[in-house]
């Protein structure tokens, strides 16, 4: 950094900046103005005025986006009383026509979004937090604008208006699944991009080309300076009439932080021209950053900043420690290099937020970056020549060659993405295709990069000292780069070494999940499913598990058939390949009496997943760790789906529970007479916590010291019913329940039992 005061500057404000967020001194809005929303929140209707300075078209709703809000108490109400906030989104049916810097008024009810309710999964409200967004609106009449929108707003409004025809432009031409994917990469809008294809890239590790970054950047801003300079424009007309055109871009496709970034140090770059001095990178990331993070703090905790700006600080760190290992004049041989040092120098925050890699990703992006600019400019070129056309309609051979060039650049644009896509499927098929690590600790983190960067220093003093002993200095750089390696494997796969035997029961909302690890790290799964949740089990089980370090479930069980028991276990079945891996599939005794367990059993040989049953006195042993099936046998076939529900005994040491799916009437009068139950450590309490469930003969027999109800959160079944849970409390057993806490985490080393809440009350 000497030299560099400024970027000094930076990155001491970027350090400090980033305790006071990981401490909470730094949030999205003050604790006094959080209670004053939630209260908001419980009435039913209130009043929302603000300024739009966004509007996104949905099939059912358009949403809008609005700034400088003020939140208002129903006037009816006597406890009246204002917030201010920095902005938030209306959902609105009537598609009113808002324009961009209008001020405008609603009346709805107000939405909180979402914390994440296990770990691993998608955090709704830091996603909004993190852009000033605090709060949802439902609008329930029509929207009123109370003024009209000033100059900048309205070429705003006809900025949106561009977007929005050339995505329907694209769309038109090329179809529907590839324009979806040519809007996403042109206009940043994805509201047409098929989510199988988004996963696909995401998995690959070419997700990337989805979002609008420096490439974009480059190939409008960057591209069009230089081709102002080279036909004799002075530094200063180039520059301001490329930026000019580079800042309306940014307007028409949003202000994301990459988009921010590369325009940001493209124009450091273009003003060191204009001034006469040197570009230094490094000052230009830095200070970037800086100006991002003054603007939204929060971005410090985002993936989307990390991965954009430590591309670049990859590069830079990386560079030195593979010419050590590699000087030689082949290009392709250096691209490489480049990308599996960028891989290696991201690959802490790929798994903090993705939890996996892809390790062919390197080789893949070598074919798909250089298509890229092929494709954008097909993709621009294509829409130029139809706008063109359509202007010189009349003049009719001109129209048709400008519709068959228009036509032959958007066929060349869907062939490359036919080859994404047959690329990205075919690795998905190759061993090895996702390496499953987990989120990684901060102290792993930590260590890591200290690593990289020792070695990055180390590399540079060797580049500065005589090359005598070259072949000897690159010999133990590569050293090096293997035993980065090596540690990253050990840190990556730090829990084989957790002795204990955890069990979680997910929040799923009203269904059950319970994820189940043995002390020689086994990984089981008993039910997976919910009946108010769609996806469960793309969105809630398998980030989870991935969270883990969950590469594949050794056992999968489901305890009957009802849906929310297994309808997230069902998508996880065809998801074999870009979700978890089920090694084996487990059902009761009396499977093949179910028409619906059948079916799922169907479903899984069909993946070439192997099917077992529990029989009463069988189950699964992994050294002093047992799970043992208590009922149903053959003879309760004929009963109920709910009596006839799997129930298991988990035992480790001296610690026991009870898993009980949702066994009620018959279920449980059986196994009370049935001399099986004994005190336990931890009850999985039946049926959600219905009414009738865990009566007082059961609750005798156990005598469990804790109990875990999973329910939804307001659920229309009243779960967990009050009688259960007076029940419960005469007994002297606490109680914990997702529908408040989120997750519950049982870990336990055969003595001691602990229970970790993933929301605090």
């Amino acid at each position: 950094m000497r030299g560099r005061p400024l970027c000094m500057v930076c990155l001491i404000f970027l350090c400090v900046t980033g305790i006071l967020v990981k401490v909470g001194v730094i949030s999205g809005i003050p604790e006094d103005s959080w209670i004053a929303l939630r209260k908001l929140a419980s009435f039913e209707t209130c009043t929302v005025t603000g300024m739009a300075y966004r509007v996104e078209q949905k099939e059912t709703n358009q949403i809008i986006y609005l700034k400088q809000v003020q939140l208002q108490a129903d006037p009816e109400r006597k406890d009246q009383f204002k917030i201010p906030v920095k902005a938030c989104i209306i959902y609105d049916k009537s598609f009113t026509k808002i324009p961009i810097g209008a001020k405008i008024k609603g009346k709805g009810k107000i939405k909180l979004f979402e914390s994440a309710r296990n770990p691993g999964n998608f955090a709704q409200d830091f996603y909004y937090e993190k852009q000033g967004i605090l709060c949802s609106v439902f609008a329930e009449k029509k929207i009123e604008i109370k003024a009209k929108s000033a100059p900048y707003g309205k070429l705003l409004t006809w900025l949106a208006g561009v977007r929005s025809r050339w995505n329907q432009q694209l769309i038109e031409k090329a179809g529907k699944e590839a324009g979806g994917i040519l809007a996403a990469i042109l206009t940043g809008e994805k509201t047409n991009l098929d989510p199988n294809i988004k996963e696909l890239y995401q998995k690959n590790g070419i997700g990337h080309i989805l979002a609008i970054s420096g490439l974009h950047v480059s190939f409008i801003g960057l591209g069009m300076y230089q081709i102002l300079r080279k036909v004799g424009c002075p530094f200063s007309l180039a520059g301001a009439m490329s930026m000019s055109i580079l800042v309306l871009y940014m307007l028409m496709v949003g202000s994301s932080v990459s988009v921010i970034r590369a325009v940001m140090m493209l124009s450091i770059r273009i003003g060191a021209d204009i001034v006469g001095r040197s570009y230094d990178l490094v000052t230009a990331l830095f200070a970037a950053a800086a100006v991002t993070v003054i603007w939204r703090p929060l971005y410090l905790k985002d993936a989307s900043f990390l991965m954009s700006y430590g591309a670049i600080l990859g590069i830079l760190v990386m560079t030195p420690v593979f010419r050590c290992i590699y000087r030689g004049g082949r290009k392709i041989l250096n691209t490489f290099l480049g990308g599996l040092g960028l891989q290696l120098f991201l690959l802490p925050v790929m798994l903090y937020f993705y939890y996996e890699f892809p390790p062919y990703s390197v080789l893949l992006n070598l074919i798909v970056i250089p298509l890229l600019t092929v494709l954008m400019g097909g993709a621009i070129g294509g829409s130029i020549f139809k706008l063109v056309g359509e202007l010189f309609a009349p003049v009719v051979p001109f129209a048709f060659l400008c519709e068959g060039l228009s036509s032959i650049s958007l066929y060349v644009c869907r062939m490359i993405l036919r080859c994404y896509q047959l690329f990205g499927e075919w690795c998905m098929e190759l061993p090895g295709a996702r390496i499953i690590c987990g989120r990684p600790g901060m102290w792993q983190i930590i260590g890591y990069y200290s690593i990289l960067f020792l070695l990055s220093f180390v590399a540079r003093k060797l580049e500065q000292c005589e090359r005598k002993e070259e072949q000897k200095i690159r010999q133990t750089a590569g050293i090096s780069v293997i035993l980065t390696a090596a540690f990253i494997l050990c840190i990556t796969n730090f829990r084989k070494f957790d002795q204990n035997l955890e069990i979680t029961l997910l929040d799923v909302g009203q269904g059950d999940c319970i994820y189940i690890r043995t002390p020689s790290n086994k990984h089981l799964l008993v039910d997976g499913g919910s009946t108010d949740l769609k996806q469960v089990g793309k969105y809630r089980i398998e980030p989870f598990l991935l969270s883990r370090g969950v590469r594949a479930l050794d056992y999968v069980m489901i305890t009957h058939g009802d849906s929310d028991h297994y309808s997230g276990v069902e998508e996880m079945i065809e998801r074999q390949i870009k979700g978890v891996k089920i090694e084996r599939f487990m059902l009761p005794a009396v499977w093949r009496e179910n028409e619906v367990l059948s079916h799922l059993a169907a479903k899984a040989l069909k993946k070439h997943i192997p099917v077992g049953e529990f029989h009463p006195g069988r189950g699964i042993a992994d050294g002093r760790c047992r799970l043992l099936c208590l009922q149903p046998g053959m003879e309760q076939s004929q009963w109920e789906t709910n009596e006839a529900s799997l129930v298991m005994h988990l035992s480790y040491g001296t610690f026991s529970m009870l898993l009980t799916g949702d066994v009620e009437g018959k279920g449980e009068e059986l196994l009370c007479q049935s001399g099986k139950l004994s005190e336990i450590t931890v009850l999985k309490t039946a049926h959600h916590g219905s009414e009738h469930s865990t009566p007082e003969q059961f609750l005798e027999q156990t005598k469990p010291k804790l109990a875990l109800i999973s329910a939804g959160i307001e659920n229309v079944y009243g779960h967990p019913h009050p009688k259960l849970l007076e029940r419960l409390k005469s007994f002297g057993i606490p109680v914990y329940n997702t529908a408040k806490s989120g997750a519950l985490t049982v870990k336990t080393d055969g003595r001691k039992t602990t229970i970790e809440v993933f929301l605090l009350n």
